[in-house]
């Protein structure tokens, strides 16, 4: 089972209920996100610059999918201005969530590098995100 979703430093945690791969969202120094993603054998981690209508449409995405109670059709996709973090997740007919998640960085460098990876995470602990998102919205001062 996913372990909990929110912490008291404003971060947002989506752990794989099938293996230890994490991804971690939380508030760097204004405008911007640190975005990690930890597993072995790969981990990354990349500062994110956000305005606060694209921090708005991250929260959007996550409050979106905390509110599913059943499997939905699709893929659903956000990702920061600049392409350097993308996510999407897409339900399963038996509630088997699968987040994919992107981190790019040195675009445009000789030496830009990308890492791309799945998390499995249940259907039924998707409203833990949306715990963390009080957080976020405290520190944006974004009601919704």
């Amino acid at each position: 089972m996913p372990h909990d979703s929110r912490n008291h430093d404003s971060m947002i945690s989506i752990r794989s209920c099938s293996s230890n791969r994490e991804l971690k969202i939380r508030y760097g120094s204004d405008p911007y996100l640190q975005v990690e993603l930890a597993s072995f054998p790969v981990s990354a981690k990349v500062e994110v610059w956000v305005e606060t209508g694209d921090a708005a449409g991250l929260q959007a995405f996550l409050a979106d999918l905390g509110k599913q109670r059943r499997a939905w059709a699709g893929l659903r996709e956000w990702q920061s201005l600049e392409g350097d973090f993308k996510l999407s997740a897409s339900c399963t007919a038996l509630g088997n969530v699968l987040f994919n998640v992107e981190l790019r960085g040195l675009q445009g460098a000789p030496e830009e590098w990308a890492v791309n990876a799945g998390i499995e995470y249940e259907l039924g602990q998707l409203e833990r995100i949306t715990q963390g998102l009080r957080d976020w919205r405290a520190h944006l001062a974004i009601v919704s």
